[in-house]
């Protein structure tokens, strides 16, 4: 799985499907509900690290069978967008600026797909995606879909709930279709001169050089950066094997060339027990696990 995941590490999973289409992924997640197949959803493999020895059961990646968007419902001071999960997160920010639909400059940036994004809440000091969700259609384990809408999004900092429909468990989530943005207008020209503002002041903070999952851990407060903690500890720079807390941004761990999965685990526990030792303050990863470590 290291070639389908931002840190490029991780091990081997029993099986990979990636749909052309809806029908097929439909079709995938039924049949798998009836012979109890256990699977795990996943986008752009960018906010997951994948253990060493791999995933049990088939892994479904949402991405390029699943990638069109359509401005589906134009108002006098509102338009909603609608965008396939396996959109690319940029692609969808780009056709909004192109358009001239604002809302989405504060995803600038952020790797992945919509779907993943959506899963995750995904945000910045800018905004996060339950500010401009509208509705997301899921399929179930037992393939009917559903439009949950804005009202019923169970959103929380970089997380959203989706029950699980009976006793499926979570070897068969319900899996993320779409999702409808609602967003307002704005001149094109200066969503562009935002967007590059935003986007150049990405890169001078965060680091790009070498492999990583974006932000590791959760912010604990609104004032309180993870990053900062870690910077504080005086972890910047730590290495554990090929991992290595960057030295450009402290909530950054970074595979500097052959670092394993253990090694990105150890470097994270450290930064944890430190942080707790010093600041009595418990970070939580945002970076997800798949798989038994």
């Amino acid at each position: 799985m290291a070639k389908h995941t931002s840190f490029r590490v991780g091990g081997p999973a029993e099986a990979l499907f990636e749909p052309e289409n809806v029908e097929q992924l439909k079709a995938f997640v039924t049949r798998a509900f009836e012979k109890g197949l256990s699977y795990r959803v996943m986008g752009g493999g960018t906010n997951l690290l994948i253990p060493d020895k791999g995933i049990r059961g088939v892994v479904v990646k949402v991405s390029k069978g699943m990638n069109r968007i359509r401005a589906k419902e134009r108002m006098e001071s509102l338009v909603r967008v609608t965008a396939l999960a396996g959109t690319r997160l940029q692609t969808l920010c780009r056709y909004a600026i192109r358009n001239g639909f604002k809302g989405l400059n504060f995803a600038l940036g952020i790797p992945g797909t919509v779907g993943g994004a959506i899963r995750m809440n995904a945000g910045t000091g800018q905004g996060a995606m339950d500010q401009v969700m509208d509705a997301i259609e899921i399929l179930k384990p037992d393939g009917r879909t559903e439009k949950v809408y804005r009202k019923k999004l169970n959103y929380s900092y970089r997380a959203l709930s989706l029950e699980n429909d009976g006793n499926t468990g979570a070897c068969a989530p319900p899996v993320i279709l779409s999702g409808d943005f609602c967003l307002g207008y704005a001149d094109p020209k200066d969503l562009k001169a935002e967007a590059e503002i935003i986007s150049g002041s990405r890169r001078k903070r965060e680091p790009t050089r070498f492999p990583s999952a974006g932000c590791f851990f959760k912010n604990p407060g609104p004032d309180t950066p993870a990053g900062s903690l870690i910077d504080q500890a005086g972890l910047k720079g730590k290495r554990i094997g090929d991992a290595q807390i960057s030295e450009t941004h402290a909530n950054y761990i970074i595979n500097r060339r052959r670092a394993t999965a253990e090694d990105i685990l150890k470097l994270s526990r450290l930064a944890q027990s430190v942080v707790q030792q010093k600041f009595n303050i418990e970070l939580e990863p945002e970076v997800k696990v798949f798989g038994e470590t």
